[in-house]
């Protein structure tokens, strides 16, 4: 069944948004010996999709997204300054707000904990989404192209694959949920299994302590957009028995609950907007 945010994109979408250079009608797996073409197959063959879970941001019910980072094929990290200085951009907010709901999408599942949306689409898009090469304008049709097709396409793209791999509910069907109690804290294995369970691969799960605060998953690409999950190259970081707290809770129970557990969700989460 098409999701209510397909749907809603589909009035605004045209050709160009899609990367359509001559490739083979079979397509080459990202990093694979047949994968030459970067209009084709991404050079950058490994991707993550980083999701983070920061108190009271984004939905009670949802990690929201950190980014979606293209890798080398031996998982090391693409340029730091990003791919493409001619596609660098100042604002997202324009590119995406004629494009059905994205922006709203945006906003509910991609928000920065330094409440500036906009510039952490921004840093996003310069440092990560420049080095996507079959987003490169050169791969759409010359006809169809419009300037900034293939920034709507990776925002697009990673709302995408963060509802098909929805990490919360993975959890939830595990019977794994949110909770401040440490006592009610579970193995970090069974989290990776229980994401195992859900979509066949492993992931890697990050904390601060034994709080939970980010979990990668790893694909190849077929093609220019059929992202294909792979297990993770690298373990978890957490260790033992872990939680991650409601959404919803206030302030003052988080401070509190700081203080007795030295933590601090802001500080866990100060590097991730990079």
């Amino acid at each position: 069944m098409i999701s209510l945010f397909l749907l809603a994109l589909l009035p605004f979408a045209h050709a160009g948004l899609t990367p359509i250079a001559s490739c083979s009608a079979t397509p080459p797996m990202s990093c694979s010996s047949t994968a030459s073409n970067t209009c084709c197959s991404p050079r950058y063959g490994i991707v993550v999709l980083a999701q983070q879970w920061i108190p009271n941001y984004g939905p009670r019910d949802a990690f929201t997204v950190h980014g979606l980072w293209p890798n080398t094929c031996s998982n090391g990290r693409a340029p730091g300054n990003g791919c493409d200085d001619a596609r660098l951009q100042n604002s997202i907010e324009p590119l995406v707000r004629p494009v059905g709901n994205l922006l709203d999408d945006l906003n509910t599942y991609w928000p920065s904990y330094k409440n500036d949306n906009d510039a952490f689409w921004v840093h996003e898009w310069n440092k990560h989404g420049t080095c996507v090469t079959t987003l490169d304008p050169k791969c759409f049709s010359p006809s169809d192209y419009r300037k900034g097709d293939e920034v709507v396409a990776y925002f697009r793209k990673t709302l995408e694959l963060r509802q098909k791999y929805d990490l919360f509910a993975a959890l939830a069907r595990a019977g794994i949920s949110p909770s401040l109690d440490r006592s009610k804290g579970v193995p970090v294995m069974d989290y990776v299994n229980a994401v195992k369970k859900a979509y066949g691969v492993s992931t890697q799960f990050s904390c601060k302590g034994n709080v939970i605060t980010e979990v990668k998953m790893y694909f190849h690409v077929r093609g220019t957009d059929d992202y294909v999950p792979i297990p993770s190259p690298l373990e978890s970081t957490c260790r033992g028995s872990v939680i991650f707290p409601p959404k919803r809770t206030s302030t003052e129970v988080l401070e509190r609950w700081q203080r007795q557990f030295d933590y601090e969700w802001v500080d866990a989460n100060a590097g991730v907007e990079m």
